[in-house]
């Protein structure tokens, strides 16, 4: 049985709002029992000595089926060929 849709403008119940609060906890409260420990073993850590290598990456997002105008829309495949070809020269 599916879950029925509500009538627009109608409010959830109190009961509706601290169950979704309910989800929202239980998922935090699980990627903090995830995150912490190695967090908390990381920050007691002393600092690194010598020299600290820090590394950027820069990246370009490239998609050649995309509709510059429509982003739902893709484009032939020839087309995208054809912009793969201009991008990589």
């Amino acid at each position: 049985m599916g879950v029925l849709a509500r009538p627009p403008g109608t409010k959830r119940s109190p009961n509706e709002e601290m169950s979704k609060f309910q989800m929202a906890l239980k998922k935090q409260i699980a990627y903090a029992r995830k995150v912490l420990p190695s967090a908390t073993w990381r920050a007691l850590r002393p600092p690194a000595r010598g020299p600290v290598h820090l590394i950027l990456a820069l990246a370009d997002h490239f998609e050649p089926a995309i509709v510059p105008d429509d982003g739902q829309k893709r484009a032939p495949r020839s087309e995208q060929e054809r912009r793969l070809e201009s991008w990589s020269r």
